[in-house]
């Protein structure tokens, strides 16, 4: 797994963990029941959160580097 991380920034590697993770919720979902469906739900709420911080970290990179 470690293999999955090398080169990434922290909000890349945040990524990566949260997919990794909604991922082993949804491959064992059977078996964890109703906890893995609120888990699921929040994983997926932190990941599309992540994803809006990163494009308006993005945002404000092009600003700055638009400006003289």
């Amino acid at each position: 797994m470690g293999r999955c991380y090398r080169g990434l920034n922290q909000g890349a590697k945040a990524r990566v963990s949260l997919q990794l993770s909604a991922r082993l919720v949804r491959e064992h979902l059977a078996q964890l029941g109703n906890e893995a469906v609120i888990s699921l739900m929040r994983l997926q709420e932190e990941l599309d959160d992540l994803v809006l911080l990163e494009e308006e970290g993005r945002s404000k990179e092009l600003l700055q580097i638009k400006q003289p």
